[in-house]
């Protein structure tokens, strides 16, 4: 074994293995695919591992550190190993680089409210040593959750980072911390000895029967001194979690680490907008939270980093677009919901799907800016069976002249090389959250986890899942092509719609006589409110409707529940209990009050909200209560 008394173990194989290029197969920047895998593998330890997602968030923190003490034992074989592979001259300049190990640079990603790396530390086999040996290979095949991409080659964005090319993991689980690291090299051939060394090398002690290594664990203490890891905390608890430490990250010399947080920023808004917005993922970027509260203003200063054109154009129209659209379909404020059998087979000229009523109405909102959102139901068939699923389409205009972007989110994820179809006509979104079809969708991702496609990997893999290979392709064809389709439901029949629809609403009856003094009253229009309600498990979030007026006031009341043809029970002033706890307010103020009659009744509670300012939001996490309890909200005026 290459220098056995040393921290670092360069792994030795029997056979010649593939040599470390797949640096190539990315074509975004390293900080970006970076970011995109670490948010990815906390959303779905988060999702996997937490039954109440409303109710928590996953939560991942980017921070740089340094410093001038000596750090070099934490390198000792890696050092070594680099050394020889300079030596043999067949590897250009990759590894003539000498650090200075007493100035010493790392980024730190750190995840909480996770159970840290899962598995057995005695089974190769098990996901703790998948994390930790199959770097730059794909273990798609072996998932079966509805993860976002594929673990393995994305991964390997992390020792990419590093100019020292290797990271250290030390996670925290139920049965307590374990260190380990990962470096990419170079194979070697090492002739006098007889010996040839693999691509890789590992921060461990010893190697174990059944290709399993015993660990560092007895360094942890003074590593999080070191590297000042600070502890794993959830909402100021103890928690469990993993710590990435990935030394000496490349930061152009034009550059600091101020520039690549606002680059974290920007990636993980354009990537996971619709989690942040439903607060399923808080990421910290150097102690800043990013929230629904926030994520316009960041928005703002940072779109000229986004990757697509479109948001660095548009990048504040189309949040505002996102937060209406995602808190409306959380409402089930549907303008259409569209039902399709197992083909999945969307018939522009079937009126029984979308109605020339629904048309109509459709085709009016978007000429009146508003957000359009469709729901589609279809069954995915599994072994035989339909399993019920959902995808949502959301659309509206652009503001003014600029360009609509066109995202396809699975689980909240952008798959930013998605092809595009609607030529930026629309602010357009496919949210597709439902775990059947996002489960779905996994199978057929790229790599990079930036694009669906239908290759013979992905084909293969769906049918040895169970997946009917006679409609297996069709939900994925249905995404990648419903966004346009519904576009062409509702432009190209547009004036059909009008002419079918006013007649429907507005038949003619029967002359009679009127009386000249009347006068008919204005039509009413039915408008939205200037406000949205995103319901809760236990309570609600109330924010703007994009860019529409601000209200003066808005009223919460509190009842109890009762059947009409029950008795009302009777009310106390303690029937409904909040704490300071339960409220979160931005932008307003707020009062809680008896809700009375004029002659002193007692009706419930009542919560206003005033001093409404741009960007506002309230919200409230949680009552007590002594009966089922209904609330109303209101504009006041």
């Amino acid at each position: 074994m290459f220098l056995s008394n040393k921290y670092w173990k360069w792994l030795e194989t029997n056979n010649q293995t593939q040599e470390n290029i797949i640096d190539k197969r990315f074509n975004l920047k390293e900080i970006v695919s970076l970011t995109r895998e670490s948010a990815q593998n906390s959303v779905d330890a988060f999702f996997s591992n937490t039954p109440d997602n409303d109710k928590n968030n996953a939560v991942i923190n980017y921070k740089f550190f340094s410093s001038n003490s000596d750090l070099s034992e934490y390198f000792s074989g890696l050092t070594e190993a680099r050394k020889v592979l300079d030596k043999s001259n067949l590897w250009g300049n990759l590894y003539s680089k000498e650090f200075d190990f007493n100035n010493c640079s790392w980024l730190m990603l750190q995840d909480s409210n996770t159970k840290g790396l899962e598995g057995s530390l005695d089974s190769r086999k098990s996901d703790f040593w998948s994390f930790v040996l199959n770097w730059g290979r794909s273990n798609k095949v072996h998932q079966n959750r509805a993860n976002s991409g594929s673990k393995g080659v994305g991964r390997i964005t992390f020792p990419l980072f590093s100019e020292i090319r290797c990271i250290f993991a030390l996670t925290k689980r139920p049965d307590g911390e374990h260190l380990v690291g990962y470096a990419m090299l170079n194979t070697h051939d090492d002739e006098k000895k007889k010996k040839f060394y693999d691509s890789a090398a590992l921060f461990v002690k010893s190697k174990k029967d059944g290709g399993i290594w015993s660990l560092h664990d007895n360094l942890i203490p003074k590593f999080k001194k070191d590297f000042k890891v600070p502890d794993i905390k959830y909402k100021g608890e103890a928690s469990f979690g993993t710590t990435i430490i990935i030394p000496f990250p490349k930061i152009d010399e034009d550059k600091n680490p101020d520039d690549y947080y606002d680059q974290i920023k920007a990636s993980l808004i354009e990537t996971y907008a619709p989690l942040i917005l439903r607060d399923q993922f808080a990421p910290v970027i150097n102690d800043e939270k990013v929230s629904h509260e926030n994520l316009r203003r960041i928005t703002t200063q940072i779109k000229h980093l986004f990757t697509m054109p479109e948001l660095q154009e548009s990048g504040e129209d189309y949040m505002d677009f996102l937060t209406t659209a995602i808190a409306e379909n959380e409402a089930e404020e549907y303008e259409a919901e569209i039902t399709l059998k197992k083909d999945t087979k969307l018939d522009i000229k079937d009126d029984s799907l979308i109605t020339p009523e629904e048309r109509y109405i459709i085709n009016t909102a978007l000429d009146n800016n508003d957000v359009v959102n469709i729901k589609i139901n279809f069954p995915i068939v599994i072994n035989g069976k339909n399993n019920d699923t959902y995808i949502e389409a959301c659309l509206r205009k652009p503001e003014g002249e600029s360009k609509g972007f066109e995202g396809y989110y699975r689980n909240g994820m952008l798959m930013i090389s998605q092809e595009k179809k609607l030529d930026g006509r629309y602010q357009a979104a496919l949210l597709c959250r439902d775990s059947h079809i996002a489960r779905y969708l996994n199978i057929f991702e790229d790599e990079g986890h930036t694009k669906w496609i239908a290759g013979a990997q992905q084909k293969a893999d769906a049918k040895s899942k169970g997946y009917d290979e006679s409609y297996y392709i069709r939900p994925l064809r249905l995404c990648q092509s419903i966004l346009l389709d519904l576009t062409k439901v509702f432009n190209e029949k547009k004036q059909e719609v009008n002419y079918r629809t006013l007649a429907n609403f507005f038949t003619l009856p029967e002359k009679k006589k009127t009386n000249p003094d009347i006068r008919p009253k204005k039509d009413i229009k039915n408008t939205k409110s200037k406000f949205l309600v995103q319901q809760r498990k236990t309570g609600f979030r109330i924010h703007p409707r994009g860019n529409a007026k601000l209200p003066k006031s808005i009223s919460v009341r509190f009842n109890a529940k009762h059947h009409p043809y029950q008795k009302k029970p009777a009310v106390n002033a303690d029937d409904v209990s909040f704490n300071e706890s339960s409220f979160q307010a931005t932008n307003c103020s707020y009062s809680v009050s008896n809700d009375a009659t004029d002659s002193g009744k007692l009706l419930g509670k009542v919560i206003l909200i005033d001093d409404i300012e741009k960007d506002f939001s309230f919200e409230l996490k949680g009552f007590e209560s002594n009966y089922e309890i209904i609330y109303k909200v209101e504009e006041v005026d």
